[in-house]
């Protein structure tokens, strides 16, 4: 479905569950980062929304919790993505976010 079409679909059907999903297929890796944030944001309130990306950094933040799934040959599970935290000196250090990644 084009990403028009997406938006007519909700104006026109806005209850529960009835939203079709939006498929993002690396679309953040061709904008820039003002661009990719907007996108972010506009996209944020969808009901489900299915991303792929080669660079985990290119999902931007305004689209707030989600589940990331690695899929490798034909194998698909659960991961839980690193989140960049700064320590007391001022260095940033990787973690992983809250949660198990099998929510």
């Amino acid at each position: 479905m084009r990403w028009r079409s997406w938006f007519v679909h909700v104006e026109d059907d806005s209850s529960a569950g009835s939203s079709p999903i939006l498929i993002l297929d690396d679309v953040f890796a061709e904008l820039d980062s003002a661009r990719r944030h907007r996108l972010g944001a506009m996209v944020a309130d969808a009901e489900q929304v299915l991303i792929t990306c080669a660079v985990l950094s290119d999902i931007p933040e305004e689209l707030g919790d989600y589940r990331l799934v690695s899929v490798t040959a034909g194998h698909a599970e659960y991961v839980q993505p690193a989140v960049a935290t700064v320590d007391s000196e001022g260095s940033t250090v990787s973690a992983l976010a809250e949660g198990d990644g099998d929510e």
